[in-house]
């Protein structure tokens, strides 16, 4: 949902952490629902970053440019430099190396174990820093830091993630308090953490509303969010499908198809169809998405569909339901999808 939501809204994201995981999920998203859209390790980390596989044999780039940015600004594990480049590295050496990608063609690939032994063992990883003296001895950082700050520069709203905004590193204050300094703070940042009790609750909202205090000021406790990660998505980013009157009938869990009550309707096995619960492998048409409405064809669509979909609960119903959106006219044999009263 996080993935869908950065994507098709060209929200770029800045992290400190060196996992790959959102990467990850970024690439799933472009192969599994963007057609070749979405993001790419080649054109998405904010400079050219060609495969590992480039350095046994020529592979072309992706053309198609990111639909969004990810900076990270501290590095990341599937960022590799060939062997024989002195430290700091250069910024056009660096290579992206990982399992989950395949964003060229099989013949372009070489086996993990060939591309290994060129490269150096260690990823491009840099601990946090100090100061701006110490950004600017590395060359990839200096451009990372740089992107970074003119991303805030543009930014109208910025919710920080998981983020304690430590004291110690002054380098990451400057950059927030420096690139955020046109947006207002009481309104137009949200910080989002977790605390599982109301005593948790009511233990850090003060630390966190007060580290936050240091690089925006004017900031409110009404900007802090406890509630955690997973919750506050949900409840923020959940893509809604709407009826031809404009009213919410439906949102997207994953694939899962689930209604503004809570149950189960469909998932979406491929392109814009939503299968429903079936026996013995066979799948029943109960509708689709187009433009954001969800509708029902008639007499132009196989009934059932060789596939075995099994019912998936969402953890809650959404508590922010968006408002009415326009109304629409359908198109000739389309209908409004209606979901049957519960049973009894």
């Amino acid at each position: 949902m996080f993935a869908n939501h950065v994507i098709s809204q060209k929200t770029h994201c800045i992290t400190f952490n060196y996992d790959d995981f959102l990467d990850n999920a970024l690439w799933e998203w472009r192969t599994q629902y963007g057609n070749g859209r979405g993001w790419s390790p080649d054109r998405g980390y904010g400079f050219p970053c060609r495969s590992a596989q480039s350095c046994l044999q020529e592979v072309p780039p992706l053309r198609q440019p990111s639909q969004m940015l990810l900076l990270k600004l501290h590095g990341s594990l599937n960022w590799r430099v060939p062997l024989g480049y002195a430290k700091p590295s250069p910024l056009e050496v660096v290579r992206h190396h990982e399992e989950w990608s395949t964003a060229h063609p099989d013949e372009y690939r070489v086996p993990a174990q060939f591309v290994e032994s060129v490269l150096e063992q260690e990823p491009v990883i840099i601990p946090p820093v100090l100061s701006k003296s110490s950004l600017m001895e590395q060359p990839i950082l200096r451009f990372l830091w740089s992107r970074a700050y003119e991303a805030l520069a543009e930014a109208k709203h910025v919710v920080f993630i998981g983020y304690s905004m430590p004291t110690t590193d002054i380098s990451t204050g400057y950059l927030f308090r420096e690139g955020l300094r046109h947006v207002s703070p009481e309104k137009d940042i949200t910080v989002v953490d977790y605390a599982g009790t109301a005593k948790d609750v009511n233990d850090k909202q003060p630390l966190v509303h007060a580290a936050y205090k240091k690089v925006f000021p004017k900031i409110g406790e009404s900007q802090i969010v406890l509630s955690g990660a997973k919750s506050w998505i949900l409840d923020n980013l959940t893509e809604w499908l709407f009826d031809s009157k404009g009213q919410p009938v439906a949102f997207l869990f994953g694939k899962n198809v689930i209604s503004c009550d809570g149950r189960f309707i469909g998932a979406m096995i491929d392109s814009t169809i939503v299968w429903g619960e079936g026996e013995d492998g066979l799948s029943p048409y109960v509708g689709e998405v187009e433009s954001g409405r969800l509708v029902v064809r008639s007499g132009e669509i196989s009934s059932a569909k060789h596939v075995c979909v099994k019912p998936q609960t969402s953890p809650r119903v959404p508590s922010q339901v968006p408002p009415q959106v326009d109304p629409i006219t359908l198109r000739e044999g389309l209908r409004d999808f209606e979901l049957s009263a519960s049973p009894t």
